[in-house]
């Protein structure tokens, strides 16, 4: 009959056990001599032998235990007391010993003190005393005792130690296991599993009618990490355990060296002779002779976690009735050699939690709280929930078995330091960087202090630690770490090991996020051919390194490079792992690359698409579900969707507060592309608030210096220029350059957008000299860091371009823009959205150049192209619309022009609503076209209609409702209500000087349009004042050579004129129509104006004949370039008529004639 007693102390003896075996290290360490030196050298053995020995070791321990206390247990029940309860009892003894196994200083006080091992323990024995019964406590003293005592019997470093006894234990051990070896050999440990616990699956199924079936079966079973290939296998294994199979092995196949090691273990537990002391190869080829030779009998040998099938050449033993299973992720290779395949689907997140649970709350029934395996339960479900995204139930559960494993373990011991670490990873997955980074250096100083700086946990730490410094925008701190990592790993663990590509990798994407894209390209280039000789083509590690190569390409503008990479890596993908693999989703990056070339249809169609495969296989709340719904609102925004793009990330934002929490920075990054969509439909208020509230949020939970941070420092920045605060934009930008300097170095990509968003707002604000020395800065530092073709190259030439247009430098401009599209042409293609929006940039400076016809030309093919590439509602061909309709206007083609006003009006307000910022300002420009075909009336209605919209809109202070203002006063000027123009002038000159400044370009505009109306109603003097105080003004601002400064020149000499300062006048005008010839050509309509108004000036001089001369040849210049229609053309028609009138008046008396 089986003793009641043996499975209650059998526990107690497994940690002696424990114990025994652990402080032989250290005393093999000490100046043993003698029969303890020999006794250890026993132990050692024992060790090594593992697996079953140990357990017949523990219960013959069990056995003394039992005998020991078998008084004690006798009343207990005796008193009522169940085996339940006796049972609590052994656990709280067996967390005492667990815990010397795992603290040095208690196995150090083991070795060297041990006839004092009971008071080394007291602290442990009086704490684990308090959590029992009163009536159970002598029960729980005398086990301790036993313990104690055996513990002294058995150890050889002890002075009461007895040979004997430990001789005696071990022969009957042998003996045992000689027994029970000719009947089945149980070796390796494999992963615990229950039956209670294990979900059942097809492929189980499956795996066992194959077993059953074939008695030489050579299987692999493949799947992803954590599909639960080796749960199944375990299950197996546990099944032939149960059967009496003659063998079950489970090989650790991590790499060759410990398949190798395990086989030679293996071959020590077989019937092999050993007798001339083998090498390790010698035991290997013995073992595999022996299972061709052996019976054949119903065999099963395990090789886990596989990573390359080139590890298990030579070594697979083949036989009658032995089967061989193996796991793996890769599938790559195993059909060549002969293998049959499983491939295991995804154990969906659902079932693993549920599994977790279930295991947790079975084992704190069956062991206890605090035991091992209960803890281990506990860590393992936290895990889960954070590969669920549920990171808040995560958090608190690491954190619960951290302070649990700190209590019964101690802080230095392996798992508590395991548990620190993932601790630290799971606050790195919910954006508190802060908490990760300063746990990780406390893990790290930890392992480096307890395993040594070259222990594989310890350098996994390191690595951690680097990427948590990349996540928080340390990149140099990152760099700095990777590198270090990499020369350790390369150093110790070898050059082609996983962990060592893995750590290149990390360092690749360490460069490419500090803008190092060249190197960042080559390093990824070597680890994709480095993966690729060691793993194979089609592993998982050398699909994900051509993936971030494809993202490295885009990162550096090479855009059909990059798309090519991830459509093959697409394909790869669908190949090696099936459509429906979580991996497979990394359609998501090729979407993006997709949006990156203008690609937009089939970036949004993919991007549906991925969603679509998210929330079928991860769930609607999974974080990376978010995100992919998250940059499908970024692609509506960048088609021009935009409220589908508001709407989306309105529904989003609350789901990621909900999933991840306020404070997530992915949460922050919601509302900062929110903010950025209501910048775009032209809610500037709601746009500036929202972005101070995520900047004030950003700064508090990821510091001042984040990238992200930053980046919503200049996002807000954007919004103020945009809203006309252009000092608060420029004050913004001038304390973030600095920054992104010191953070991001001064080469980086965003500190060089930086430099360029100064510019744009010095351009803003009519800086014009500032802003194009800095735009000539800035190109010439993306030319260096970036190179030529880079997309923010092309783009800081067409900014600079832009500012050259600004200032009347047309033949740069031109020159710049023709050069910039031709590069994008042949970097982006012909049809790229950026490409597109050159050409619409070089035909607006055709016409400011006053080549109207090219510039119409080109406006008519690029919105046949917007119309082809983006389609026809696209905001940006209505712009494009709107830019031609300009055109029109300018070269008098005014029913054209106002035909295609009110259709792009009508369009904008079905697409974009009435308020959007386009819609307003078409309204003004169709108000314009009313005003310059006569149509003062409609003009005066719309711009009056216009004005309270804008103020509603954008606010009094906006500068395009500043711009209505100006505009509507021009009408009232335009039909001679002369007083109600001048009047809204002088109210808004002040309101101009306080939001734009004295020097604004605007501002300057007002103060020319103020005089011309003084000079309408013959306020000469006060006309001819504000003129001559305005052009040094505009010399100083603009330039002596600018346009508007030319044109202020024209308009003192009108006023000279006006008041019969007719010699200053004419001198005026010849002046200026040289100018306006050197500048803007002979074809410029301000210069065919200008010599009309010189040919007006010699007619009222009476220089009648130098009049006619230039009014005659001017006509002919008229009718050739604007068109014999124009009103200039006409203008000049009557003026030349009127000047032969002059010249011979119809009733002058013919001249007399001499008579002869």
């Amino acid at each position: 009959m089986a003793d009641p007693l043996l499975p209650i102390t059998l526990g107690v003896g497994a940690s002696l056990v424990k114990v025994l075996l652990q402080a032989n290290d250290y005393a093999r360490e000490a100046n043993l001599v003698g029969v303890a030196k020999e006794v250890c050298g026993i132990l050692s053995w024992w060790k090594i032998r593992g697996g079953d020995a140990d357990d017949q070791l523990a219960k013959q321990i069990a056995e003394v235990l039992a005998d020991k206390t078998r008084g004690m247990y006798e009343e207990c029940r005796d008193q009522g007391i169940d085996e339940e309860q006796l049972g609590g009892v052994v656990t709280e003894v067996e967390i005492i010993f667990n815990k010397v196994v795992g603290n040095d200083e208690l196995l150090f006080l083991a070795v060297n003190d041990p006839d004092s091992f009971s008071e080394v323990l007291q602290g442990d024995i009086g704490q684990r005393r308090k959590n029992i019964e009163s009536r159970l406590e002598p029960y729980f003293d005398k086990l301790v005792e036993a313990a104690v005592d055996e513990y002294v019997k058995l150890a050889p470093w002890s002075p009461k130690f007895q040979i004997e006894a430990l001789k005696d234990l071990t022969n009957k051990v042998e003996k045992i296991l000689k027994n029970t070896a000719k009947e089945s050999v149980i070796f390796g440990r494999r992963p615990d599993i229950a039956d209670s616990y294990y979900i059942e699956r097809e492929e189980q199924v499956r795996l066992y009618n194959r077993v059953k079936k074939d008695p030489r079966l050579r299987l692999v079973l493949v799947g992803m990490h954590g599909c639960g290939k080796s749960q199944l296998a375990s299950d197996l294994a546990q099944q032939c355990e149960k059967q009496r199979w003659s063998l079950v092995a489970w090989i650790n196949a991590a790499s060759r060296e410990s398949v190798q090691s395990d086989l030679a273990e293996l071959a020590q537990r077989l019937p092999i002779d050993r007798s001339d002391e083998p090498t390790q190869d010698q035991l290997i080829n013995r073992c595999l002779d022996y299972f061709k030779s052996a019976n054949a009998t119903d065999r099963l040998i395990v090789f886990d976690n596989v990573e390359d099938i080139n590890d298990l050449t030579g070594l697979v033993p083949r036989g009658d009735g032995l089967r061989v299973v193996a796991t793996t992720t890769n599938e790559y290779g195993w059909k060549n050699q002969s293998w049959d395949q499983i491939k295991i689907g995804v154990f969906s997140r659902e079932d693993s939690i549920e599994f977790y649970e279930q295991m947790l709350a079975e084992r704190e029934w069956v062991l206890g709280p605090d035991h091992p395996y209960t803890l281990t339960a506990r860590n393992n479900l936290a895990g889960a929930y954070k590969s669920a995204g549920r990171f808040g139930e995560a958090i608190e559960l690491y954190e619960q078995v951290l302070a649990e494993r700190e209590r019964v373990w101690g802080a230095d011991h392996l798992d508590t330091l395991n548990t620190r670490n993932n601790l630290a990873g799971a606050y790195d997955s919910v954006g508190r960087f802060g908490e990760a980074i300063e746990l990780y250096e406390q893990v790290l100083a930890e392992r480096e202090r307890v395993l040594g700086p070259d222990h594989l946990d310890t350098l996994n730490v390191r690595n951690n630690l680097a990427v948590a410094y990349y996540s928080v925008g340390r990149f140099g701190e990152a760099v700095e770490l990777f590198e270090q990592v990499l020369a350790e790993r390369e150093r110790v663990l070898g050059p082609d090991h996983p962990d060592t590509l893995n750590t290149r990798n990390n360092l690749a994407g360490a460069y490419k996020s500090a803008g190092r894209f060249a190197e960042a390209i080559e390093l990824y280039e070597q680890v994709l051919a480095e993966r690729e000789r060691v793993l194979g083509p089609d592993h998982l590690d050398t699909l994900n390194t051509r993936n971030n190569l494809a993202g490295a390409y885009k990162s550096a503008g090479r855009f059909a490079e990059a798309i090519e990479l991830y459509e093959q890596v697409l394909a790869e993908y669908e190949r090696v792992l099936g459509p429906d693999h979580p991996d497979m989703l990394i359609c998501n990056n090729l979407a993006v690359a997709y949006l990156s070339v203008g690609r937009f249809g089939e970036a949004i169609e993919l991007f549906e698409q991925v969603l679509a495969e998210y929330e079928r296989v991860w769930g609607a709340d999974h974080p990376d579900t978010l995100t992919v719904r998250n940059n499908l609102a970024g692609a509506y925004d960048s088609v021009g969707r935009l409220d589908e793009a508001i709407d989306a990330w309105e529904e989003l934002l609350p789901d990621c507060q909900r999933v991840l929490g306020a404070d997530h920075p992915d949460t922050l990054g919601v509302r900062n592309n929110l903010a950025g969509a209501y910048y775009s439909v032209g809610r500037f208020g709601e746009a500036i608030e929202l972005f101070e509230q995520v900047l004030a949020e950003y700064e508090r939970v990821l510091g001042p210096d984040h990238p992200d941070t930053l980046k919503t420092r200049n996002n807000l920045a954007v919004a103020y220029d945009s809203a006309g605060r252009f000092a608060e934009a420029i004050d913004a930008w001038e304390k973030l350059l600095p920054d992104c300097q010191r953070v991001l170095g001064p080469d980086h990509p965003d500190t060089l957008k930086t430099r360029n968003n100064l510019a744009v707002a010095y351009d803003s604000a009519g800086r014009f000299a500032e802003a194009i020395e800095l735009y000539e800065q800035v190109l010439a530092e993306r030319e260096r860091v970036l190179g030529p073709d880079h997309p923010d190259t092309l783009t800081a030439r067409d900014n600079l371009a832009v500012a050259y247009d600004s200032v009347g430098r047309f033949g740069e401009a031109i020159e710049l823009f023709e050069q910039v599209l031709a590069e994008r042409e042949r970097v982006w293609g012909a049809d790229h959205p950026d490409t597109l929006t050159v050409r619409d940039n070089l035909a607006s400076t055709y016409k400011s150049a006053g080549r109207f016809g090219e510039a119409i030309g080109l406006y008519e093919q690029v919105l046949a192209e917007y119309e082809r590439v983006l389609g026809a509602d696209h905001p940006d061909t209505l712009t494009v619309r709107n830019n031609l309709a300009v055109a029109y206007y300018s070269v008098g083609r005014f029913g054209e022009a106002i035909e295609l006003y009110e259709q792009v009006l009508a369009e904008r307000e079905r697409v974009l609503g009435p308020d959007l910022p386009d819609t307003l300002n078409t309204r003004n420009n169709l108000a314009s076209a009313y005003d310059s075909v006569g149509r003062f009336g409609e003009a005066i209605d719309a711009w009056e209609k216009l004005l309270p919209d804008c103020q509603r809109v954008w606010g009094a202070d906006h500068p395009d409702t500043l711009t209505v203002r100006n505009n509507l006063a021009s009408a009232y000027d335009s039909v001679e209500r002369f007083g109600e123009a001048i009047d809204a002038w002088e109210k808004l000159l002040p309101d101009c000087q306080r939001v734009w400044g004295a020097d604004h370009p605007d501002t300057l505009t007002v103060r020319n349009n103020l005089a011309s109306a003084y000079d309408s109603v013959e306020r000469f003097g006060e006309a001819i004042d504000a003129w001559e105080k305005l052009l040094p003004d505009c010399q100083r601002v603009w330039g002596a050579d600018h346009p508007d400064t030319l044109n202020v020149r024209n308009n003192l000499a009108v006023a000279y004129y006006s008041v019969g300062r007719f010699g200053e006048a004419v001198e005026l005008f010849e002046q200026v129509l040289a100018e306006y010839e050197r500048v803007l050509g002979p074809d410029h309509p301000d210069t065919l104006n200008a010599r009309d108004n010189l040919a007006g000036a010699y007619d009222s001089v009476g220089r009648f004949a130098e009049a006619i001369d230039v009014w005659e040849e001017l006509l002919l210049d008229c009718r050739r370039v604007l068109g014999p229609e124009h009103s200039l053309t006409k203008l000049v028609e009557k003026n030349l008529e009127a000047a032969k009138r002059k010249m011979n008046p119809p009733d002058a008396p013919s001249p007399e004639t001499d008579e002869d």
